[in-house]
Order: C-alpha cells, then structure tokens, then sequence
C-alpha cells in the first residue's frame, strides 16, 4: 500500500508542480515580444488582485493589441480561475514575485514591464485599463507599433 501511494505521489506532484509557471522562463520568453503587468499581494489582499483582474478582463482586445500578459501569484489563483479571460496569464508564487521585483509585501503592487525587459511603471493601487493602455501608448516602441498599423 505504501509502495502505491509513493507511486501515485510520484506521478502526481510533476503535474501539480508544473502547473506554477517560473518566473525567469515567462520574462525572457516575453522579451521584446511582450509587455507584462505583475501583479502581487500578501493573501490577505488576493481579493484586490482579483477585482484589478476582473477590471482587465473587460478590456482583451486592448490587452491584444498591446501584446499586454499577466503575471499573478499562484496563490491566488483560484480567485481568478472562477474569472476565465483570453489574456495569456501566468501564476509564479507571491514570495518570488515580491522578490524579484525587490516589492512592499504589505500592499498591492501592479508592475509594468516593457518589451525592452525595463520597468516602466510600479502602481499600488487598482486603475482601469486604460491608466496602463495610456502609459503603453506614449512608449517609443508602442508608438512606432501604432505607425506601422
């Protein structure tokens, strides 16, 4: 009996593990291809991610056509899967995501990421779309995008 559950354990956690995309894949397979908003909370605040979530939802096309992806801590995952979106969104855990970007685990941090890999925005409060869209629009590269549409 022991034997098959160390079996089924075994087959098990690989999948359960590889369902948490890693942090340094997802940024370089985004390089110069990708703008990314990070998002990340301490659980007590996952419900702010989640109604931030629900606001960008509405607005996939604008998330298209600014080749905008999401990162969220896989912790608050479930909040979100019950809000499907067509926005590519990847979950890393909060404490590498607050990590990486040296952020306040204390409070909501948005963070934009341009295709250039550089950090162009840190917001901690919830904003509409089109706070960031705007942002992305007076970028050099966004604008040259636009130009050659």
């Amino acid at each position: 009996m022991k034997t098959l559950v160390y079996l089924v354990f075994l087959i098990i956690s690989p999948i359960y593990l590889g369902q948490k995309d890693n942090l340094d894949k997802v940024l370089k397979d985004a390089a110069s291809k990708n703008r990314i908003l990070v998002i990340a909370a301490e659980k007590e605040k996952h419900s702010l991610i989640r109604e931030q979530y629900t606001i960008w939802k509405k607005d996939t096309e604008g998330f298209k056509e600014r080749d905008l992806i999401i990162i969220i801590p896989s912790e608050a995952h479930w909040m979100i899967k019950s809000y499907p979106s067509s926005i590519p969104t990847y979950y890393v855990p909060n404490k590498k995501l607050i990590q990486h970007f040296e952020l306040d685990s204390g409070q909501l941090s948005v963070v934009l990421i341009g295709k250039d890999t550089g950090i162009k925005d840190i917001s901690h409060e919830i904003n509409q779309s089109n706070y960031w869209f705007d942002l992305i629009d007076k970028m050099p590269m966004r604008k040259t995008e636009m130009n050659n549409n």
